[in-house]
């Protein structure tokens, strides 16, 4: 439970960090694309573990 609370504080501080650091919409979008990637692996693990 307490590594789940973790894992989405890294999450949301990452985004933070992205979202401070871009300033054109169009690399923001690039990112997003991107942290979307790596959320489906993440998830795709995490399933995989607990299945």
């Amino acid at each position: 439970m307490l590594d789940t609370k973790i894992m989405i504080a890294a999450y949301v501080i990452v985004v933070l960090y992205l979202i401070l650091r871009v300033s054109r919409r169009q690399r923001f979008k690039e990112y997003h694309a991107e942290l979307h990637k790596i959320l489906n692996k993440e998830e795709y693990k995490v399933k995989g573990r607990f299945d």
